[in-house]
C-alpha cells in the first residue's frame, strides 16, 4: 500500500498552523485567499467502515476493533506510516501530523492507527458501506457550521489511497482561520451540536452556534426534514413522484437557506443535483439543463472531475438515466432562448423551484401568450427583411441583364456589316477581279453589293414565279 509520489501543492504556501482561543490548534491563511483556490492537496490514505456508522462510538465499541485488528488494522498502520514519511522533507506537515490529537485509548492500538481514527473524516454519508479517510493536512482543518473551505476527494493516488483537496468556497483575508464543515446537511443548531458531540465529541462553538437569532434558528429547523425528503430516492409513493411542487419549493427553502449562510461547498451541488433528477423524471428538460449546470458549477469550484460527467446530460436531458417516467413537466431546449431572454439570474432562479406558484399542480415552463406573441411579430419582421432582400436582389440581377444585352445588339450589327463585306470580296475573287483581293473604297463596295444582288435576282427568278410570289424582292 505505498502511496504514490505527494502532488506539489504545498499547503504551506497559504496557510499556517497557530493557537486558537477555544479549539486548540488551527490553521491560518498567511496571505489572502481568492474564492476557488486550493490550499492544498495531498495523498490520503482510505478506510471502507462496512457495517459500521461514522462515530465516536464506533471507536469505543470492542467488536469493531476486534474485527478489524484480526486482518484490516496492520494495513492502515502500514499506509499512514508510509504517508507521514513521504512528507518527511515537507517541515510544515511534519510540524501538523505531530500536533494531530491522538486521543483513542484502545489497548494495543499502534500510534499511527489512533492518529487515523482520531482525525479521520467521513467521504459520504448518505450511503453505505461509509468510506473515511485521513491525510495530514485535510484532517487538520478545524469545524465551523459556516465554513470558509470544503474538502473533496479529487482523484485516486494508486488504486487504493486518495488525492484529496480542500478549495476556499469563499474569499479568505490574511489571519483567518481556514475552517470547513464536518456536517453535510443543515441540521437545526440543537440537532447539529448534537450529531457533531456523538461523532467528533466536541461542542460547536462556531459563530452560527453561537447566533440566537430567531429567524436563523428557524430555517435550521426545517433543515433536517427538508434534506430527508430532498435526499430520499426517487421512488413509488413518495414525493418527488407525486407531488413534485412541493419538493421543488422544500428545495427553495434550503437553496435560500445555504445562500443566507453563505453556503457554498458540495453541498449545494448535491441539492441541485437531486433537483435536475426530479425534473428529469417528469421530462422537464428546461429545469433539468439549469439544475445540472448549477451542480457542474459547483463541482467545478470544488476540483471535482464530475463537472465533466454533467455537462453533456445539461445539454441533452433526455440521456440523465432518470428521465421520462412521466410527463408532468414536459418542457423543450427549443423554449430555451426565448425563457433565459426573459428572465434575469434571481427570478430565474425562483422560477425553477416554483416560487410564487401556489396551485396543486407542476408548474411547467413554457412561453406565455405575450412571449409567444413577441416571437411571432420577430418572426414576421424576419420574413419581410428576408423578401425584401430577396427584391432587391432580383432587382439587381434584372438591371445587369438589360445592361448587358444592350451591347450584345450593336456588337450583332457591326458583325453584319464585316460579313457583308466579306461577302462582297468573295464574290470578287470568284470572278477574278483584282478589287476584291486588295481593299476597296467605300463606294466600290456599295457598287459590288448592287451587282451581285442583281445577278442572284435573275438566277433565282424562275423559282419565285413557280411558287406564287408576283412581286419580287429588291
Amino acid at each position: 500500500m505505498e502511496p504514490t509520489t505527494p502532488p506539489p501543492q504545498p499547503a504551506g504556501r497559504l496557510c499556517e498552523i497557530r493557537r486558537t482561543k477555544k479549539k486548540g490548534l488551527g490553521l491560518y491563511a498567511k496571505v489572502d485567499i481568492a474564492k476557488a483556490t486550493i490550499i492544498s492537496e495531498e495523498i490520503s490514505v482510505e478506510f471502507d467502515l462496512g457495517k459500521y456508522k461514522f462515530s465516536a462510538a464506533t471507536w469505543e465499541d470492542p467488536e469493531f476493533w476486534e474485527g478489524t485488528r484480526s486482518y484490516r488494522l496492520q494495513p492502515v498502520e502500514d499506509a499512514v506510516s508510509d504517508l507521514i514519511a513521504m512528507y518527511k522533507d515537507d517541515a510544515f506537515v511534519q510540524t501538523v501530523a505531530s500536533q494531530l490529537s491522538r486521543s483513542l485509548s484502545v489497548p494495543g492500538l499502534s500510534d499511527h492507527a489512533n492518529l487515523f481514527f482520531t482525525n479521520c473524516q467521513p467521504l459520504k454519508l448518505t450511503s453505505f458501506p461509509v468510506s473515511i479517510f485521513f491525510g495530514p493536512i485535510t484532517c487538520a482543518f478545524n469545524h465551523s457550521c459556516s465554513g470558509n473551505a470544503t474538502f473533496n476527494a479529487c482523484g485516486t493516488g494508486d488504486g487504493v489511497n486518495l488525492v484529496t483537496n480542500v478549495v476556499a468556497i469563499k474569499p479568505i483575508k490574511a489571519g483567518t482561520e481556514i475552517t470547513i464543515s464536518y456536517m453535510l446537511l443543515p441540521f437545526p443548531t440543537a440537532e447539529r451540536r448534537l450529531r457533531l458531540r456523538k461523532s467528533y465529541r466536541f461542542e460547536c462553538v462556531c459563530e452560527l452556534c453561537m447566533d440566537m437569532n430567531p429567524e436563523t434558528t428557524e430555517s435550521f429547523a426545517k433543515g433536517i426534514a427538508l434534506m430527508k425528503e430532498i435526499e430520499a430516492p426517487i421512488e413509488r409513493d413518495n414525493k418527488k413522484q407525486k407531488t413534485p411542487w412541493l419538493f421543488f419549493k422544500s428545495a427553495l427553502q434550503v437553496a435560500e437557506g445555504y445562500r443566507k449562510l453563505q453556503i457554498k461547498d458540495m453541498r449545494c451541488a448535491v441539492l441541485w443535483e437531486q433537483c435536475a433528477s426530479v425534473a428529469a423524471y417528469h421530462s422537464d428538460a428546461l429545469r433539468t439543463h439549469y439544475c445540472l449546470r448549477w451542480a457542474a458549477a459547483y463541482w467545478n469550484t470544488l476540483g471535482s472531475d464530475r463537472t465533466e460527467a454533467l455537462h453533456p446530460v445539461s445539454l441533452s436531458p433526455e440521456k440523465h438515466p432518470h428521465w421520462g417516467n412521466t410527463t408532468l413537466g414536459l418542457s423543450s431546449m427549443a423554449d430555451n432562448e426565448l425563457f433565459r431572454s426573459r428572465t434575469q439570474k434571481d427570478a430565474l432562479l425562483g422560477r425553477i423551484l416554483m416560487a410564487g406558484h401556489e396551485a396543486e399542480s407542476y408548474d411547467r415552463i413554457k412561453p406565455k401568450e405575450e412571449d409567444l406573441a413577441e416571437k411571432e411579430k420577430l418572426a414576421e419582421q424576419k420574413r419581410a427583411e428576408l423578401l425584401a432582400e430577396l427584391g432587391e436582389e432580383e432587382e439587381k440581377k434584372k438591371k445587369k441583364k438589360e445592361a448587358a444585352a444592350v451591347p450584345k445588339k450593336k456588337a450583332k450589327k457591326k458583325g453584319s456589316k464585316k460579313q457583308n463585306g466579306r461577302k462582297g470580296a468573295a464574290c470578287g475573287a470568284e470572278k477574278g477581279s483584282e478589287e476584291a483581293i486588295v481593299p476597296a473604297p467605300p463606294d466600290q463596295v456599295v457598287r459590288l453589293n448592287a451587282v451581285e444582288d442583281r445577278e442572284q435576282t435573275e438566277a433565282s427568278g424562275a423559282g419565285w414565279e413557280e411558287v406564287g410570289v408576283k412581286t419580287r424582292p429588291h
